[in-house]
């Protein structure tokens, strides 16, 4: 991958990783308030789980651009489509191996 394109996936994953972690900071009265707003503006609320699940893929897609094997399906090798990867940039699947699971 090139410099500039690394340095961007990165930046994209790191902020999908710094929002997931900020929602569950804290269960804090004014967080839960928030929470509810969100859900009355039609804001989804991941659980706590989702959330951590999130995390741990955002985490692998870091490794794996660090190994120079981002953009590649885990499964099979083959390059995983752009736009795949724009729709989820912690997919490790290519659409041939993942179908429509990611």
């Amino acid at each position: 991958m090139k410099p500039v394109a690394e340095a961007r996936v990165r930046a994209r994953l790191m902020a999908l990783k710094a929002t997931l972690e900020k929602e569950g900071d804290s269960e804090s009265p004014e967080s839960v308030k928030r929470t509810r707003l969100g859900a009355m503006q039609h804001q989804p609320h991941r659980p706590a789980g989702k959330r951590l699940d999130e995390i741990r893929r955002i985490d692998s897609a870091l490794a794996r651009v660090d190994a120079n094997k981002y953009g590649y399906c885990t499964n099979c090798g083959a390059a995983i489509e752009d736009r795949r990867i724009e729709a989820d940039p912690a997919a490790e699947l290519c659409s041939k191996c993942g179908g429509d699971q990611q």
